[in-house]
């Protein structure tokens, strides 16, 4: 049986070998000053064995929430609405319709390694940020 979730537990779960992925987890992780987060790969152990069960079919970035998963834009948006500002103004197209910000977070997603790279190894955390990872 898979390892609860506590309901505080904020946590980013990210594609570990997508180049894009790394990235955009530095910058949050530079922004997040007050730690608000935890990171684990989809790829991961964490996942694996814990109570969340992701979509398998998904090509996104998941944020994990009071036991709520949220995919694509809405992840992302629910992602900047913790970090500082003028970050946190970013969540304002939370009243955009999904489908034109997940139409968009889709044709990124789909090029993202066309555009960026992808490597064949997961990001290992640098020793600065390293107990904010799961496994």
């Amino acid at each position: 049986m898979g390892e609860n979730v506590s309901p505080s537990l904020k946590v980013i779960a990210y594609d570990g070998t997508c180049i894009l992925c790394h990235r955009s987890l530095q910058w949050i992780l530079k922004r997040d000053s007050r730690s608000v987060f935890k990171y684990t790969q989809l790829q991961g152990s964490w996942i694996a064995n814990s109570s969340v069960k992701l979509d398998n079919s998904i090509d996104s970035i998941a944020f994990i929430e009071n036991q709520t998963i949220y995919y694509k834009s809405t992840a992302a948006l629910k992602i900047a609405s913790y970090l500082p500002y003028p970050y946190k103004a970013l969540s304002i197209f939370k009243w955009f319709p999904v489908f034109l910000r997940d139409g968009i977070y889709d044709f990124i997603a789909k090029n993202r390694y066309k555009w960026f790279g992808k490597s064949d190894q997961c990001m290992l955390p640098p020793k600065n940020w390293e107990e904010q990872f799961l496994p």
